[in-house]
């Protein structure tokens, strides 16, 4: 789940599927069952990088010749993105060096195992083995990773729900509102030794709002 843009690096997933099924073993990894990609995410026929982009992955599947194995879903409704999420075995994210990323974290609330690329945003969300799995930026480490859930239904459903507790503790709101709270009472109180009555009684003053306004947020 991406957008159609080269830094996306959405060919990484193109090429760990074709590495995947040519593994000698490819049939007990699958287990009668077809491994498909389905590549999703936003697209703007406007823009010029979309729409090459997108020709560069068609001929990349078709020169690969998983065209019975890939599927491209641009610009996915909402009910879309959440029904994909449901019945997908995991989900592949792909960029280098990325910032936090939404994505991840929408796999794993959704208890989905993720596979990602060991940089950026990923290093923070993500809890290797734990909740999905970081790796090399190579097809044949994503190739790996994806063996280990397709291979392991037991473990992928265990990484799953790992991933979506892993979310509830970190990233919710309630989570949120912790670790603002933490950091407020931090500031307030080292205002206090350092810069006396005053700066102190301004900080409190703007912990009590920030922690009044994530509170007002989290009930509706």
């Amino acid at each position: 789940i991406n957008r159609f843009e080269r830094k996306k690096n959405l060919s990484l997933a193109v090429y760990a599927l074709g590495v995947l099924l040519q593994k000698q073993d490819y049939e007990s990894v699958r287990k009668g069952k077809t491994v498909c990609l389905i590549l999703a995410g936003g697209y703007d026929p406007r823009l010029e990088e979309n729409v090459e982009y997108m020709k560069e992955l068609k001929r990349l599947v078709l020169n690969l010749g998983l065209e019975k194995h890939v599927f491209f879903v641009p610009s996915f409704t909402d009910d879309q993105r959440v029904l994909l999420l449901q019945l997908c075995t995991c989900v592949v994210y792909t960029p280098d060096k990325e910032h936090f990323g939404i994505v991840p974290i929408e796999a794993m609330y959704a208890a989905r195992p993720v596979v990602a690329v060991a940089s950026g945003g990923p290093l923070e969300s993500i809890v290797h083995e734990e909740t999905g799995f970081l790796q090399e930026q190579t097809p044949q480490a994503f190739a790996e990773a994806l063996a280990k859930i397709i291979q392991d239904e037991t473990r992928a459903f265990k990484i799953g729900v790992s991933g979506r507790k892993h979310v509830a503790a970190k990233f919710s709101l309630d989570a949120f509102a912790d670790q603002l709270d933490q950091v407020c009472a931090k500031m307030a109180n080292d205002a206090q030794h350092k810069y006396g009555p005053t700066l102190f009684f301004f900080s409190l003053v703007v912990a009590l709002i920030a922690s009044l306004y994530i509170y007002m947020q989290a009930q509706q």
